[in-house]
This record gives C-alpha cells, structure tokens and sequence, in this order.
C-alpha cells in the first residue's frame, strides 16, 4: 500500500488499522514483521518516485514504469522524469499503464498542454498529477512555448500556440539561411492566417560595421519584417546569423511595436543590424513565421510568453 492512500494517516494514533496497513492496539506479534516490511516497501516506493526516471513511449505518448506499480493514481502524486525524445504536441504521459494523462505546462498565467518542443531530450521535469482535471502537469517549466529545430525549411511556424492570457512574447533564434537569402518574420492573428499584406508592416534597421563604423540605416513597408539585410551571397558555407525578438502588448487594440536585434557576417566583416517594426493590424497575436527569401533555413529558435 503506497503513502498516498488513506490508510496512511498523518495523526499517528490513527494508523491502528489491521496489519500490514496499521499498527492496532494488542497486534499480534505476528503482524510485526507484515508491518515493518510494508512500511519499507511503500517508502522504497515513494524514493523511486523522488528520482529521475527515463521515459519509454513517443514523443506524443510517454509511458513511465516502475519495477512496482503505484496502487493507483492519487491527486498531487509526483514523479520525476527524464524525457527520452523531445515532446511533440498534445502529449501524454502513462505510469505503469494507470491511464495516459496529458502533460500540461504553466504558461502565461494558465495551464495549457505543453506545446511541442517544450521539453528536449533528457530534459528533467518533476510532474504532478492533478485529479480535477485529469492530467499530470509540469512543475517549475519555464514560460516556454516551444523549441523548434529544422533544416531546409522555407518557414518555421509557431501557429496558433500563444494563449490569450500572454501580454509579451519574446525569443531567440540561430539559423543559417541560403547564401545570399535574408531572414524574414510574420505575425499570426488567427491559426493558420499570417499578416503579409504589403503595408501590413514598417519597420527600419540600423547595419552596423565592425570595420569602419558607419552604421546604414534603412526600412521598409511591406508584407514581411526582414530580420536582416542582404547577406552575402560569396560566403561559404553559409554564414549562421543569430540573435533576438521580442513583442509587447500583443493582446492589445493597438499595433504592436516588435524589436529584434541579429548578428550576422557580410561581406567578410563582421556586423549586426538593430531594428524594431510595427505592426499594422490591431488584433491580437496568436502565432509566429520565420522563413527565408531563398529556398530555405537551417536552426533553432525558441519561443517564450508571459503576462
């Protein structure tokens, strides 16, 4: 009988249930021993739960299993996990075939499923099962919204996965775009319905060179925010340009201002480029695109959120 059940009670005269589940009044001496090993083997069992334990499964289906099954599932029981894949959407997390129960994240201000990428492989997470509602959800995760690494992409979506109680975005990225190409950024406001109108942006940048100083400044209106300029299209292999973003009020009537800063090479000298744009639309911001004027992107970027 694991802790979790009722049997075990925190008012110590109130364990006298027959034994092995208590100790009663005149036991016989013949339950001592039943007792005792009970005892031991529920609080081997409760460690084995405090110690990260890999995952079995898909990455959209975990399974967990201890060499002892718990008796049941029990609300605020926890484990601790060691992800063997990294997490696709709307995952699932099943211990010892008690029932697959989705992995929920705390994000923005409210439980939502862990949205995919959220957690690597070998990431550690200690997770708890809430029996209100039903799933095991993610304890002290980060505001994440997801990782997402690609190759020979033309777009990098993260659609529809920013909730309505997030107030900020913001993100890093390092991608390597085809010689030549420029890294470019939309907004969503609705799954699926990214801005790309030709004035549904302005924005301007400030190219800094390492070697003489001179910053050129320029910018634009049109369908997309260019996250960097030409980049020069003799290097190779291709160059990786790196950097940040970040959006506030999202949820706002209002348009909204998107700063990012990126590092990147041109021409053999190194340089970065500082800019922000504003968003020509004043409905909410539900998702990101990332993608290149050329054939495609290679990379990594993540995505936060808070409120």
């Amino acid at each position: 009988m694991d802790i979790s059940q009722s049997v075990w009670n925190e008012v110590d005269d109130n364990n006298n249930s027959a034994a092995p589940d208590g100790a009663p009044e005149g036991m016989a001496p013949s339950g001592v021993n039943n007792l005792i090993r009970a005892d031991r083997g529920a609080i081997k069992r409760w460690y084995n739960q405090t110690i990260p334990l890999v995952t079995g499964g898909s990455s959209t289906a975990y399974t967990l299993s201890y060499s002892v099954a718990p008796t049941t599932l029990a609300d605020g029981m926890t484990h601790l996990l060691r992800f063997h894949t990294t997490n696709g959407a709307a995952a699932t997390l099943n211990v010892n075939a008690l029932g697959a129960k989705p992995l929920f994240a705390y994000i923005a201000g409210t439980w939502m499923a862990a949205p995919a990428g959220a957690f690597p492989a070998d990431f550690i997470a200690r997770v708890a099962f809430d029996n209100a509602s039903g799933n095991y959800r993610i304890l002290g995760m980060s505001n994440c919204l997801g990782v997402k690494t690609f190759s020979g992409v033309a777009n990098v979506d993260f659609d529809n996965v920013i909730p309505a109680t997030a107030n900020n975005i913001w993100g890093y990225f390092s991608i390597i775009p085809d010689n030549g190409a420029i890294v470019e950024m939309e907004t969503s406001r609705s799954a699926g319905v990214f801005d790309s109108g030709s004035t549904d942006y302005y924005w301007n940048f400030t190219l800094f060179n390492t070697l003489n100083g001179t910053p050129t400044v320029g910018g634009s209106t049109g369908s997309i925010i260019a996250l960097t300029n030409a980049v020069d299209t003799t290097l190779t292999p291709a160059i990786a340009i790196s950097g940040d973003f970040s959006a506030a009020n999202i949820q706002g009537a209002t348009r909204k201002q998107i700063n990012f800063r990126c590092n990147f090479a041109s021409g053999g000298n190194g340089a970065g480029t500082v800019g922000y744009g504003v968003r020509n639309n004043v409905s909410s911001i539900v998702g990101l695109r990332f993608m290149s004027n050329g054939t495609g992107i290679s990379g990594k970027i993540s995505l936060f959120a808070s409120i």
